[in-house]
């Protein structure tokens, strides 16, 4: 029994970390049939995460249905400052393929439905440990497929870097988990103002 209760608490542990770890400490080295264990080359200018602000769907209505509906903020990869110092572009954003947006949108929707659930006041452990293992499995596929997505940079054509892919992700995860968690404040205190009216 102990040892079922020790591998539970690990598996909720390691899924949270995925929302509030560094992306050095999520590095994994991916690895391939022509290159095993030997490191992807680090681009000159690696790029981070950024995008717009999250629209909430435009359901109005009390349920978690609505937060589960609100579309995936828009998302690109930016320069790092070093980089914009030198350049004389203005435009140093790096728009992500279609294909890539898409496999981000179904990791947010999976972030949006992992967040409820992690910040529910009381949950069931066999089912808040289901989903964690199941965000683990979407994130190592998500990131994998990032790994073998192209981008287009002022310098060429080249894969995402393993380090980008770990900021994409990180950033879509907190993104869900902060709207969810204010949503969520917000539904509480419209519920305080009509028990008051």
């Amino acid at each position: 029994m102990r040892i079922c209760i020790l591998i539970l608490v690990a598996a909720s542990v390691a899924a949270f970390s995925v929302l509030i770890l560094p992306a050095s400490a999520l590095h994994q080295e991916p690895r391939n049939s022509s290159n095993t264990g030997r490191r992807r080359p680090v681009p000159t200018f690696e790029l981070h995460a950024d995008g717009g602000p999250i629209m909430p769907s435009q359901e109005v209505t009390d349920s978690e249905q609505t937060i589960l509906n609100s579309p995936m903020p828009s998302i690109w990869l930016a320069y790092p400052e070093n980089y914009r110092a030198r350049s004389v572009n203005s435009d140093l954003r790096v728009q992500l393929q279609p294909g890539t947006l898409s496999k981000l949108d179904k990791y947010w929707k999976h972030s949006l439905a992992f967040s409820l659930t992690e910040l529910k006041p009381s949950q069931e452990s066999s089912a808040k440990v289901s989903r964690d293992v199941e965000r683990l499995a979407l994130f190592e596929e998500s990131r994998r497929f990032l790994l073998y997505s192209d981008i287009e940079t002022q310098n060429g054509v080249r894969k995402i870097s393993e380090n980008e892919a770990d900021s994409l992700l990180k950033y879509i995860g907190l993104a869900a988990y902060d709207f969810v968690k204010n949503s969520n404040a917000s539904r509480d205190v419209s519920r305080t103002q009509n028990r008051l009216n």
